[in-house]
């Protein structure tokens, strides 16, 4: 490790001591005067990334993510930022290019086969998206997360009765249950909780019955 490294490494966690990179604009401007004086500092490009990216400039943070990656090209949350990136950009396509680099360097991470399942069914790519479901749900038969994908995809294929099952099992899920597909991953909130995913439920259940023709079934289930 040579100079410029310590020092930038001193730097960073001074600033992170004293929260000067609390808000994405701070952590931007701190961490350029790091890449000014240290162009090859991953951990600044990666915390640039992390700032765009909760700013919602995914093609910044995506730039950022290339700059880390060209540093050290199986740096795992650098593809899967980009990833995720590429997602809310709604360029599938990209994201899954990502998502299956993560796939070769974490092949147990659970996770990431979750997002490339929900990538595939945003490209309307349906058989590929539920057999990777199916195969999670072979390990994880309670995963609230990959549950609700799986019958998302069975009302597209108009198996309401079906999804139905899927979005009761779901309802009925313990309020303390731990999802084993997201586990460490409490920082998503609608994750943590599985309350968004239990309201979607709900409602995705009333859609259910109507196309069934239970009317007053799907009135009550909202």
């Amino acid at each position: 490790m040579n100079f410029k490294d310590i020092f930038s490494y001193f730097y960073f966690y001074f600033i992170k001591l004293f929260m000067l990179d609390d808000t994405p604009e701070g952590a931007i401007k701190y961490n350029n005067k790091i890449l000014n004086f240290n162009p090859d500092f991953k951990k600044s490009w990666f915390r640039k990334a992390e700032s765009f990216t909760f700013e919602k400039k995914y093609d910044e943070a995506i730039e950022c993510y290339d700059e880390v990656l060209k540093r050290e090209p199986l740096f795992f949350n650098a593809i899967l930022g980009k990833a995720q990136s590429f997602q809310r950009k709604t360029n599938y396509k990209s994201s899954i290019k990502c998502l299956d680099k993560c796939i070769d360097i974490e092949p147990y991470n659970y996770y990431i086969f979750y997002l490339k399942a929900k990538s595939l069914h945003d490209l309307g790519e349906y058989e590929e998206s539920i057999e990777i479901f199916d195969n999670l749900l072979n390990k994880f038969p309670n995963s609230v997360p990959v549950l609700f994908g799986k019958a998302v995809i069975l009302s597209i294929y108009n198996d309401n009765e079906n999804a139905l099952k899927i979005y009761n099992k779901i309802i009925n899920t313990p309020k303390n249950f731990k999802d084993p597909v997201f586990k460490g991953r409490s920082n998503i909130v609608s994750f943590k909780d599985l309350k968004n995913f239990e309201i979607d439920a709900h409602f995705n259940k009333g859609s259910c019955l109507w196309r069934m023709g239970d009317l007053e079934g799907a009135y009550y289930s909202n």
